[in-house]
């Protein structure tokens, strides 16, 4: 796999949006418009909203990785959306989870102990014999934009990215409805499903407050080599 960052994908011109990887310039205006977006993410808005440090260095690494793909509209010059990729090694979710021990803050680890711990359940690197994967952590719309094809279009330009880069499988944790129902369309399957409202706290009170129809989170793949997947078979 060719580990050179990617300087840009192909652009292609839907009506005044093109298409391309998240230049430097542009990291922190990314970053701002990703905040507002969480503000209405589903597992973020059902722990009461957690707008944290950890979260900005998050998505700025992220970014640094220089796989994060946006939508930008040539007519003012506006992100219409983002999708921030990465590449997940078999050893980061067990280092993740450790690291994750030392966060304080009570909002941060409901939502990532949650993520973290059903995707090392599920061991998919194991699973597929891949050392690395391409990983989707965080996508976001701009809501002047929504209902246009925006999430679709970019995942459609990340599989195209990781494909260019050599990657086997594509990764995607799923919080919201919307966007698990754009990934089916887009031929990403359900690893696995858990339920909001099957996590309760020592007192039987239910963890998660969430809204329907977002009442689930769904760890999603998509296999982009054959060898890979006659692997899987095997085992």
């Amino acid at each position: 796999m060719n580990a050179n960052v990617p300087k840009m994908v192909i652009r292609k011109q839907v009506e005044n949006i093109i298409y391309q990887v998240v230049p430097k310039y542009l990291y922190e205006d990314v970053i701002c418009q990703m905040q507002r977006g969480l503000k209405d993410e589903p597992l973020n808005t059902s722990v009461g909203y957690c707008d944290t440090e950890i979260l900005e260095k998050k998505m700025s690494a992220t970014l640094y990785e220089g796989y994060s793909i946006m939508a930008l509209d040539t007519d003012n010059g506006e992100i219409a959306g983002v999708v921030l990729n990465g590449i997940e090694k078999k050893e980061d979710v067990e280092t993740a989870l450790d690291k994750f021990k030392h966060v304080e803050n009570e909002k941060y680890q409901k939502i990532f102990k949650l993520i973290y711990e059903v995707n090392e359940s599920l061991d998919i690197h194991s699973k597929y014999n891949l050392n690395t994967i391409f990983k989707i952590n965080f996508i976001c719309v701009n809501p002047k934009y929504r209902r246009r094809g925006l999430v679709k279009e970019l995942l459609n330009r990340c599989e195209l990215l990781a494909i260019e880069k050599g990657f086997k499988l594509m990764k995607l944790d799923c919080t919201s409805n919307f966007v698990h129902k754009v990934a089916e369309l887009n031929a990403f399957a359900s690893a696995k499903t858990v339920r909001y409202g099957d996590f309760t706290d020592g007192n039987g009170k239910q963890i998660y407050d969430f809204k329907m129809p977002h009442d689930s989170f769904t760890v999603m793949i998509k296999l982009l080599d054959e060898k890979a997947s006659y692997q899987c078979a095997l085992q």
